[in-house]
Order: C-alpha cells, then structure tokens, then sequence
C-alpha cells in the first residue's frame, strides 16, 4: 500500500548558506562523512504526523548538506543508498540527480535539500554513497555517513 507524502516535505537541491538552516544545524542527531574534500552531513527526523506504527507505516525526514572543498568544481549526478531494515530486507534507492545549475558545486560552495521516506519498519540503517563528476571524464563515488532512522516510541531497535 503507498501512502502519498505532501510535496512540502520536499525541497529541491539549493545552493545556500547556513544561516538558513540555523536550526536545523543546531540538531543533535546529526550523521557527518568526509572523503575527496567534499563534506556530507545528513540530519534525519522523525515524521509523527505520518507514521501508523500499527499498521506498520513509519515516516522520517532528513535534511541532507553538501559542501566541496576540493580545489575543482564537482557535479552531483546520482545517489545509491542502501536501506537495512530491521526485517533483514535491503532496499535500494538508485536515483539521478536531476541535472541544473544547483547540482554544480564550485570550490567553497554547498548545496542542501530535504526529503523523506516511509518504510513498514521501525528500526532501518541507511548506507550508500553519491556519484560525483569531477570533470567531464572522471566520475567518483562519494560515501555518505551512514545513519540510522529509528521509531522514537519504540523499545527495541537495531541501531
């Protein structure tokens, strides 16, 4: 059964700077990776307004933010994560990056959007990593930290 999720959950990639999301940053439940210069910080929460635990629909929120620092201009072109489910199900999410002048980052810059996803379990991991294009020719694999999304209200969790 799917369950629709209102669009204003969702924001499109934006360049911007913290100040934006001075709150949001300010939240402890932050999950932080770096590898080839470029920072990767995802900040999930927990979407009450949308979860059904007895019928065994759990919603979360996460923010996610993007900064290079490599001393080249990168191009976001496409996420593979990886759901590790407390059921021992993997779910995958192979999906592009829709392609726009906000998906190039240049030296210094950062890139934010936010979105969510409703799972039948209440303990999950997420895993996986962004393909990056560092120039016409080369393309990389970026790791994302790997976080956790778990039911506040429940007692048992794998995380």
């Amino acid at each position: 059964m799917q369950y629709h999720i209102p669009p204003l959950l969702f924001s499109s990639i934006t360049k911007t700077d913290k100040r934006q999301y001075q709150d949001l940053l300010q939240n402890p439940c932050v999950f932080e990776a770096q590898s080839h210069h470029i920072h990767i910080a995802i900040y999930p929460f927990w979407l009450e307004e949308y979860s059904f635990p007895r019928r065994s629909i759990y919603s979360w929120g996460y923010h996610v933010r993007i900064e290079n620092h490599n001393p080249n201009p990168i191009s976001i072109l496409k996420k593979n994560w990886n759901i590790i489910q407390s059921n021992n199900h993997i779910k995958t999410i192979n999906t592009p990056i829709i392609a726009d002048d906000d998906a190039l980052l240049n030296v210094g810059e950062a890139c934010d959007y936010t979105s969510c996803i409703t799972l039948d379990t209440p303990s999950n991991i997420i895993k996986g990593y962004y393909i990056i294009s560092k120039d016409t020719e080369q393309t990389i694999n970026i790791d994302i930290p790997s976080f956790t999304l778990d039911n506040p209200h429940e007692l048992f969790s794998i995380n």
